[in-house]
């Protein structure tokens, strides 16, 4: 198993937080909040050629995919 995959193993068994991001905009009221890992971040950091696709239309009410 290559080395980093072992570290996102060891996290998702380590129950290491997965919310990373959970504020109120001071302007609109609204609350955003963002779903990941610290070993995601690490490996988007480090990617060169970054992929998305186009599901939007996937989070139920009160949630929207941004």
């Amino acid at each position: 198993m290559p080395k980093l995959w072992k570290k996102v193993r060891k996290a998702h068994e380590n129950k290491e937080p997965f919310m990373i991001f959970d504020e109120v905009h001071p302007t609109n009221g609204k609350r955003y909040v963002a779903f990941g890992s610290k070993v995601g971040l690490e490996m988007l950091e480090k990617s060169s050629l970054l992929l998305s696709d186009g599901t939007f239309s996937v989070a139920q009410p009160p949630f929207v995919q941004l």
